[in-house]
């Protein structure tokens, strides 16, 4: 399909909005003040990780997608199609990189072209940013998916300590590099750019529905995309789906109920 554009989708995995506004976060920056954004976008029920993820992709939520814990049902059948199925129907190449094994089979099989596993993401020479970095240069995917970990680590450091926001200021070093990538390629022009979090957290934990589990950082970047504009609406994690194929051009599953966020469109 001629003229689709570019799909980048990044998720700071645990990130709060109110953590974001605190840390240091250059890169973030950038893409929210040239794009739209809310600070109250709204994850699903159950505030873990994997039914979160399916409903991004899914563009439904967990009660129509079928997964509704961090593990998927016995013998899953798929219901609706994923962004990685849009993308590969038209015949276009597709990527994720990772942190977290139960993420893969958002991608139905046959509909992930490239996968890249990074398990010692705390460590070692080639940073997950890196990865993602690299993937991007040698394989030049259409739609790719890139998992950031870190603010995860509220699990052990608590979410809004000092030490939680180095986690989004790590992260925000990471996304530095992808960026980086883009610009070396030249297509960061032509790609519609993605930034969220899965759900935030409280104390050491997650999984509730109290707002500081629930609420989420959501920002577009991109071609058509206005910029500087706060999104006024109310934002569902289900809508990043239906609202990236509005962007790229591509065809909106009926069975899809997350909405295109319209006021996001514009000069």
């Amino acid at each position: 399909m001629d003229g689709v554009l570019k799909g980048l989708v990044i998720v700071l995995d645990g990130c709060r909005p109110d953590g974001l506004a605190q840390a240091d976060t250059p890169h973030i920056d950038a893409l929210w003040q040239g794009g739209a954004y809310s600070w109250t976008a709204r994850t699903v029920s159950p505030s873990v990780t994997l039914p979160p993820h399916c409903s991004m992709f899914f563009g439904t939520e967990p009660e129509t997608h079928g997964v509704q814990s961090n593990e998927w049902p016995e013998e899953y059948v798929y219901v609706v199609p994923s962004l990685f199925a849009l993308y590969k129907q038209q015949g276009l190449k597709t990527a994720m990189v990772h942190t977290w094994e139960p993420l893969v089979p958002i991608a139905a099989p046959g509909t992930l072209d490239i996968c890249e596993y990074k398990e010692d993401w705390r460590d070692g020479e080639v940073t997950t940013g890196m990865l993602a970095a690299t993937v991007l240069q040698e394989e030049s995917p259409d739609l790719m998916f890139v998992h950031l970990p870190y603010p995860d680590l509220g699990h052990e450091l608590g979410w809004m300590t000092e030490s939680y926001l180095r986690t989004i200021a790590r992260s925000d070093e990471e996304l530095g590099l992808v960026m980086a990538a883009l610009r070396r390629m030249e297509i960061e022009g032509e790609t519609v750019i993605v930034l969220l979090a899965d759900h935030g957290g409280h104390d050491t934990t997650h999984g509730s529905q109290l707002p500081e589990d629930m609420t989420i950082p959501w920002i577009i970047r991109g071609p058509g995309i206005r910029a500087g504009h706060q999104i006024g609406s109310q934002v569902m994690i289900q809508d990043t789906a239906p609202t990236i194929a509005a962007a790229v051009g591509l065809p909106i599953p009926a069975s899809w109920t997350g909405r295109v966020i319209e006021e996001v469109f514009g000069p």
